[in-house]
């Protein structure tokens, strides 16, 4: 039997452009409890397992007293959610999340931050990464973020200062179904040869995903194409814009995202796809144009932490005219390059052709996008105030030339260096051209390269890709940056895969609170001391490695090992001790106010989850 002769449609229930979050100033418990309690049933019948023996407890069922002591601590459409959840013991719940936060961890990384506004609804997974918190939700805004991390946290606190990246529980418990629709996250009891977190299991891509990229790309095509004089398109051409034997020819792996996309696209009847940009016309170009496709991998690469593994090479697919890239960085510990460590470029090697690339990922790893894409720029970026953005808003670092229409933080779930997806790209370059932004002439998109650094100069906002028809709608005022609300995107009834389609849960309507839940308005507001030009130091406390920061009450040896992502990615990294120093000093180092969560954390009896190692050893590090 099917999975999805299981399990009920659970469609009518996702977040999107036609069924979008309702404005009602609460908690839309219910529609909450659907999305909740499909993937705990998800989980539950792709183990093998008969509904039948699904323990249905509530959040207060499973925890009784100690649940009930916090019920006044707490929204009432939030007890009315929390008592029509499954909260299943001993499960992972979804690939970031283990599942909701006991009653004792709930306000454990919240110390005085807004007198207990903010909780974290859903704790992060151990061994995802150290020092972890969960998907935080605030009960008067009725709002949730991701902060996997404590350090993520100032990302979108205070809430105030980052409206924008705080969306209903609904928006974020759709996303994560979403998520599956496109394969890119499947839940599996079988051995994979990517990272698991329980039943859940991360892809480097999902087919899905190649489908919608093609699509983008025809659209954007067409749209230049409808605007440029007749007399002046290249003759049509039958057939994909590359063939098999082409990318052969240029070494690209046999089955991975590029191929998908490249051998099913249209030939495009022009010679710019963006300014600056070539189309692959001329295939010994394309061919003699990749300098990574054929780095090998050595046993040292592995040493780095990349065995046991496929590594995708990031391929160049529209080469800037003539023109390469510097990834020198003042700094010798970083690097400008976005790309995994077997194809970082070597200080002073200048001859890396600029263009738009593929990212490059290893396939067993968590959180890396091979449907991604990095933007190679032949200048730097000034970013800062005034200059170009992620397209959460934040500033680009000064000097970068790979983050531009990139991500940054993500509310939904990742780490911030996860590409974003060549379809959002397509999908905000086709916006370009249909405003006017980028003009038309002969040969395709006019102008070149240079045309990017109107990011630098005011027009951040053309080059950033939250605002996609589709996935994001935006609201835009004259007193927030960027306010927005995010909306998953379905073509077509949830179909996770030829073995799941059209899902719900069985018990769609979740028993009614003893007392309706009316509008909670919240507690008194204090002043907003995470501003850093105001607010007083926190302590600097040293936690040092030998310090195991424990995990709270969990059966950890349930868990997966973690092979580890965070050391993995293009970035500093969180040292054990927490501080990215090697001295163990001074949790001041990056994480500007972070040392008093630390310090309180480990006062505390250490409740934080730190990759999962044993309680009272040396924590482990990663990969």
């Amino acid at each position: 039997m099917s999975l999805s002769s299981k399990l009920l449609d659970i469609s009518r229930h996702l977040v999107t452009p036609d069924n979008p979050a309702r404005e009602t100033g609460t908690l839309d418990y219910q529609r909450c409890a659907l999305l909740h309690n499909f993937l705990v049933e998800y989980s539950w019948v792709a183990d093998g397992r008969s509904l039948a023996d699904l323990d249905r407890r509530s959040f207060f069922k499973r925890y009784g007293d100690e649940a009930e002591e916090i019920r006044e601590r707490l929204d009432p459409a939030l007890i009315a959610f929390l008592e029509a959840i499954y909260d299943v013991e001993g499960s992972v719940f979804y690939l970031w999340v283990s599942g909701i936060s006991p009653p004792d961890h709930m306000w454990f990384c919240h110390f005085g931050d807004d007198e207990g506004e903010t909780l974290t609804l859903y704790m992060t997974n151990c061994g995802i990464c150290g020092h972890s918190n969960g998907l935080m939700y605030h009960q008067r805004h009725c709002k949730a973020t991701m902060a996997l991390a404590i350090e993520d946290m100032d990302y979108s606190q205070p809430i105030e200062d980052h409206l924008e990246l705080w969306h209903p529980l609904e928006s974020v418990l759709s996303n994560w179904i979403h998520m599956i629709q496109l394969g890119k996250i499947t839940a599996t009891p079988e051995e994979t040869d990517c990272e698991k977190y329980g039943m859940w299991a991360w892809h480097s891509y999902g087919e899905a995903q190649v489908d919608n990229t093609v699509a983008a790309f025809d659209r954007l095509v067409e749209t230049i194409e409808s605007r440029m004089p007749a007399e002046s398109l290249r003759p049509a051409r039958e057939g994909p814009l590359l063939s098999d034997e082409d990318l052969d020819a240029a070494s690209i792996l046999g089955s991975c995202f590029v191929r998908g996309f490249l051998t099913r696209v249209r030939v495009p009847r022009f010679e710019f796809i963006a300014p600056g940009l070539l189309v692959p016309h001329d295939r010994e170009a394309f061919v003699s144009s990749q300098v990574f496709t054929t780095t090998a991998v050595s046993s040292d690469d592995e040493d780095k932490g990349w065995p046991y593994t496929v590594m995708v090479p990031p391929v160049l697919l529209f080469r800037a005219t003539d023109l390469t890239a510097n990834f020198d960085w003042w700094d010798k510990y970083r690097s400008l390059s976005p790309f995994c460590d077997p194809y970082r470029v070597a200080e002073g090697d200048h001859s890396v052709p600029a263009g738009l690339y593929s990212e490059s990922v290893p396939r067993s790893g968590i959180d890396y996008a091979e449907e991604g894409f990095r933007l190679i720029l032949p200048f730097s970026l000034v970013g800062g105030e005034g200059g170009a953005r992620y397209s959460n808003g934040g500033e680009l670092e000064k000097g970068t030339v790979a983050d531009l229409f990139q991500h940054g933080f993500k509310p939904f779930g990742g780490d911030c260096h996860r590409a974003q997806r060549l379809e959002r790209l397509f999908g905000k370059w086709t916006e370009l051209v249909e405003r006017g932004v980028w003009g038309i002439d002969e040969r395709g998109v006019a102008g070149t390269i240079l045309k990017f650094e109107d990011a630098d100069k005011g027009s951040w906002r053309d080059y950033i890709t939250s605002s996609l028809t589709g996935a994001t709608l935006w609201k835009r005022t004259s007193k927030t940056l960027n306010s927005y609300v995010p909306f998953v995107h379905l073509q077509s009834p949830f179909q996770a895969s030829p073995e799941a389609s059209a899902l719900s849960p069985q018990h769609p309507d979740p028993p009614l609170p003893a007392t309706p839940p009316h509008q909670h308005h919240g507690t008194r507001q204090r002043p907003l001391l995470r501003s850093h030009a105001i607010a007083p130091p926190r302590p600097r406390t040293p936690i040092r490695a030998g310090l195991h920061l424990r995990a709270p009450d969990l059966h950890l040896a349930r868990l997966p090992a973690a092979r580890g992502r965070r050391n993995h990615q293009p970035r500093d990294r969180v040292a054990a001790h927490g501080t990215g120093r090697e001295d163990g000093a001074g949790a001041e180092s990056r994480f500007g106010d972070r040392g008093g969560r630390f310090a309180r954390a480990w006062s505390e009896g250490g409740r934080y989850c730190d990759g999962g190692g044993a309680a009272g050893g040396e924590r482990e590090e990663e990969g």
